[in-house]
């Protein structure tokens, strides 16, 4: 074995961690974002009784006045400046393949607000379904814990020594997050919610304190349990010695059912989608909206005319840079 056979067979093994050396590109404390700081001490419930860089040392991330590869990602300002591929690449596409992106968001500072700014993407772009009944429940066509499990799993499990981005690509069909590094060494997809064998146990214990993830190697459990219990599919997991991809499967429909009311995609509550939509994401355009409601443009664009028409929705400046605005209802 040469001498780069060697270092990749002591990381596959366990016996060296990437997320435990010292990162040279990070300057201390030139580079030390102490808000996200603030941010990881309130939500580890650490009290600040000590400076910045005594809580740092005993938490094992800064050794010698030099930030870890695990200090780098919690505690910058654009994450990939230290860490190559830190960043989430969002994408959502027309149809089932990646011939056409209609909307790309690239989230790059630490990890924590790479996390909830990517929750926050996948929630704007997938359907929620509502049951009317005593009381109106809305439901997204996928459950909102097991993205949020599988996402935060292939944050904290990747391979930082590979520069690719943690990609989140969003079908009309399905959900796709793929990570790169594949499987921890000694792990199999048979043993997955089983045991915990995290590749980064540094930036692993730090996220546990956080409370974003468990210790005991349930999170595939979980999230098969979140689908059950919501009777969707439980998603598929494809592995290879440099990727790992967990699948979800969309619903076909975005509209929801309703108890003794007529569900289906009725114009009324396409509409009310369609402000919904727009009310949180203004710059949406049709062909977003389309593929993010499981329409065709030409149906995008009726129910858009009807809005204007009813004074619900106006266009505000040129169709490539301009916005929509919301009008609520009157009393």
């Amino acid at each position: 074995m040469n001498r780069d056979e060697i270092r990749e067979f002591f990381y596959r093994e366990g016996l060296i961690y990437f997320d435990e050396k010292i990162n040279d590109r990070y300057r201390w404390p030139e580079d030390f974002q102490k808000e996200a700081f603030e941010t990881f001490l309130n939500e580890s419930r650490i009290t600040p009784a000590f400076p910045a860089e005594v809580i740092l040392q005993n938490l094992g991330l800064l050794k010698q006045d030099k930030m870890s590869y695990a200090g780098s990602l919690l505690f910058s300002k654009q994450g990939s400046l230290f860490v190559p591929g830190a960043s989430i690449n969002c994408c959502l596409f027309q149809g089932t393949t990646t011939t056409r992106v209609l909307d790309q968001k690239i989230y790059d500072t630490d990890l924590p607000a790479n996390y909830r700014a990517t929750v926050n993407y996948l929630l704007a772009h997938l359907n929620t379904a509502y049951e009317i009944g005593v009381d109106r429940k809305e439901q997204l066509e996928i459950p909102e814990g097991a993205m949020r499990e599988a996402l935060i799993n292939a944050m904290a499990h990747r391979d930082y020594r590979k520069p690719g981005d943690l990609q989140v690509h969003i079908f009309q069909d399905r959900v796709e997050i793929i990570n790169p590094g594949g499987l921890v060494g000694g792990m199999t997809i048979e043993k997955l919610g089983t045991v915990s064998l995290p590749r980064n146990p540094l930036l692993f214990g730090m996220m546990h304190r956080m409370g974003l993830v468990e210790k005991i190697g349930s999170g595939m459990k979980r999230i098969a349990d979140m689908c059950r219990e919501q009777e969707t599919s439980e998603p598929e997991i494809q592995a290879d010695y440099d990727w790992f991809r967990i699948i979800f499967s969309r619903k076909s429909t975005g509209s929801g059912k309703s108890s003794g009311k007529s569900s289906g995609k009725s114009s009324g509550k396409t509409g009310t989608l369609i402000l919904e939509r727009l009310s949180s994401m203004p710059s949406m355009t049709i062909p977003e909206l389309a593929a993010a409601l499981n329409l065709s443009t030409r149906a995008i664009e009726k129910q858009i005319a009807k809005l204007k028409e009813s004074g619900r929705l106006t266009r505000v400046g040129s169709r490539k840079d301009g916005h929509w605005t919301v009008k609520e209802k009157g009393p």
